[in-house]
């Protein structure tokens, strides 16, 4: 059934099925016979065109630099493994819901339940997050969690890994879902667990890969269309053996071209300095040295913006990536508003770190203030 759903007519020739959505009804030349096949560029302008918007990421340069994500859009995420691109989207997912937007996550590597685990911590703030036996490992209290859980009920909803990861039964779960659930984000995390080649057709042979990332993409930002909301995909990259660029990311082409907006992220250490000094001759004292984790905005198609590199700071005990070393957002779980902890933890945390390096190698620093150079406030 499902297939049937999202199946593109093959009756019709291979350059229309691209441009079919393939929820039900393909592109034919019959649909559009009163559309004008040439436009003049007063006919554009006299056109009643909807205003491009954007949902806000939380993340300060992403939101003032490109505006957000776009709606009606698609983005592609990336990065070497362990570099928290999949912590970045979950914060950007729960900053969208604290603006009062709605989302959807797939997490096809970790169950749903793991997946909520992180999404409580980075929600609850240092507050709400204690320290265990285990080096670098926090967790929350139930009712600290129930309480999250109930604020995020009707505003976060995770695809259900039982269902199956074929492509066809996630998009049309989802576009059956977005129909009476009106959804601003969607987040795909990642290419890699989603079997696309259930989009694969017998006659494309040795193409089928491209072809199935090609119809992939294509689906995906037709949903994103139909419903005003944003699709957000993590792809892996390929190993690659400099610094890692766009054309690194694994799969065709067509995904990053495709794609209205891209993103690499990078984790500051000791490859990164090394490879991005040789990329793109940065001093020993730029400030992207001095953080914990780079968002670089790789494409933005709207705003022609590249190559711009994003500095995050990194929270052990919360798992979240900030604007700033002392930035603590309060999401509207917290009915009280405040963060008590945080001034104290602030003050103990430049206090240390105003100590001389001699002093500062004997004193027992907690390990989520250890860096590998000194800060800059």
């Amino acid at each position: 059934m499902f297939k049937e759903y999202y199946r593109i007519d093959e009756r019709h020739e291979e350059r229309n099925d691209l441009h079919s959505y393939g929820c039900g009804a393909a592109y034919s030349s019959e649909a559009g016979k009163d559309i004008p096949a040439i436009i003049t560029p007063l006919q554009i302008l006299q056109q009643k065109r909807p205003e491009i918007t954007y949902v806000r990421t939380g993340i300060d340069q992403i939101d003032r630099n490109v505006r957000g994500l776009q709606r009606g859009g698609l983005s592609i995420w990336s990065g070497l493994r362990g570099s928290a691109k999949s912590t970045l989207l979950t914060q950007i997912v729960l900053n969208a819901i604290d603006d009062g937007n709605k989302a959807m996550l797939y997490s096809g590597e970790v169950t749903d339940a793991n997946a909520m685990e992180w999404i409580y911590r980075q929600c609850a703030g240092p507050s709400f997050c204690s320290p265990t036996a285990f080096e670098n490992y926090y967790t929350t209290t139930y009712e600290t969690k129930k309480e999250i859980a109930s604020w995020l009920d009707g505003k976060l909803f995770l695809y259900n890994n039982d269902h199956g990861h074929d492509f066809l039964r996630i998009a049309a779960a989802i576009d059956a879902f977005v129909q009476t659930q009106q959804l601003d984000i969607i987040v795909l995390d990642n290419l890699m667990s989603i079997d696309i080649h259930c989009i694969c057709r017998e006659n494309w042979k040795d193409q089928a890969e491209i072809q199935s990332q090609t119809q992939f993409v294509q689906i995906c930002k037709r949903i994103a269309e139909r419903y005003d909301c944003h699709f957000a995909v993590v792809c892996h990259p390929r190993k690659a053996e400099g610094f890692l660029r766009l054309d690194d990311v694994s799969g065709s082409g067509n995904l990053t071209n495709a794609a209205d907006e891209c993103f690499i992220v990078h984790r500051v250490d000791a490859d990164f300095r090394r490879l991005s000094r040789k990329a793109f001759g940065f001093g020993n004292d730029a400030l992207i040295y001095q953080c914990d984790n780079v968002c670089e905005v790789a494409k933005d198609k709207q705003n022609g913006i590249k190559d711009l590199f994003i500095p995050l700071y990194f929270e052990v005990s919360t798992k979240r990536l900030k604007n700033t070393r002392m930035e603590n957002r309060i999401y509207h779980w917290n009915k009280s508003g405040t963060d008590v902890l945080v001034a104290d933890r602030e003050m103990q945390e430049e206090s240390r770190w105003k100590q001389p390096a001699q002093m500062s190698n004997r004193l027992n620093v907690d390990a989520s203030l250890r860096r590998d150079v000194p800060r800059r406030f």
